[in-house]
């Protein structure tokens, strides 16, 4: 971007100075001519046609430049929302296509493994519990709602995540 704009104002220096010299030229021996065009007038146009030649190339540029950022975005955004309509579903072993790597799928690749590693700890858990039930050992059955509890809501920092609900009761 900085390289083409540099081309841009290059281009547009060179142009003004090649209508600036061609005005002098001309200029210099109709000094004493009174009906020639006055200079300044002459000066004015070439810088105002050097200047629309910069607006108009930059804007030529800029639309450019925002078709190809907004297909890198859009191209990021529609593997994040497929990655989030998966999840709305707890469907976890979506895995977005790789295009090119970008920190928000990394970071969104990283949560459905966590939260895959999770489900999986979760059923664990459940068949456990199950089992627990079955033998009608309430210590065992105690310690397997504890710890499905732990994997549902993790410990994190030393202190349990809690749900919002549960949160609003203790306050």
């Amino acid at each position: 971007m900085v390289i083409m704009e540099t081309i841009v104002v290059a281009t547009s220096l060179c142009l003004l100075y090649r209508y600036m010299n061609g005005i002098i030229d001309d200029s210099l021996y109709r000094v004493h001519l009174t009906e020639a065009t006055p200079l300044w007038q002459l000066l004015m146009k070439a810088a105002a046609a050097a200047l629309g030649a910069f607006v108009v190339a930059n804007g030529v540029f800029l639309l450019i430049a925002v078709a190809v950022w907004g297909r890198y975005v859009n191209s990021i955004m529609a593997r994040f929302m497929a990655a989030v309509r998966h999840a709305g579903k707890l469907d976890f072993r979506f895995k977005p296509a790789a295009a090119h790597r970008h920190e928000v799928m990394a970071l969104t690749e990283m949560w459905l493994s966590q939260e895959r590693r999770r489900i999986g700890a979760i059923r664990d858990e459940i068949a456990r519990l199950e089992a627990a039930a079955a033998t009608d050992d309430r210590e065992a059955l105690a310690r397997g709602v504890k710890r499905l509890l732990d994997v549902v809501h993790p410990v994190i920092d030393g202190r349990a995540t809690e749900a919002p609900d549960a949160r609003e009761k203790t306050a």
